[in-house]
């Protein structure tokens, strides 16, 4: 499975929950990295909001060839489009949720 697969780190084989963990880990890195960059640049434009995020995701999107490369395991073709294309929404759609849980609680902070 792709979406946990980081063999090409580690010799030995490690649970599928522990991938699991390490790939939120990364999710919280980057949530930080964005609530950072918004408060460093004083971004308060949705727009902005939202461009950030998805620029911040974009290496992400990026990985798919270069990691699919990389794995060891099986992984899907690194030309197969279905797979590329669920890589890119599920990419897309945190960065979604990431500027949109910003904007949420933007409002609930008191100005």
């Amino acid at each position: 499975m792709l979406l946990l697969n980081i063999d090409f780190i580690y010799r030995e084989p490690l649970p599928e929950l522990f991938e699991f963990i390490l790939h939120l880990a990364v999710a919280v890195v980057v949530g930080i990295l964005y609530i950072f960059t918004l408060n460093f640049f004083t971004i308060s434009a949705i727009l902005i909001k939202w461009l950030t995020s998805f620029v911040l995701i974009l290496p992400a999107i990026l990985l798919y060839l270069p990691l699919t490369i990389l794995a060891v395991r099986e992984t899907p073709a690194s030309n197969d489009i279905e797979a590329i294309a669920w890589w890119t929404l599920g990419h897309i759609l945190f960065a979604a949720v990431m500027a949109a849980s910003a904007q949420i609680m933007h409002k609930k902070t008191p100005h």
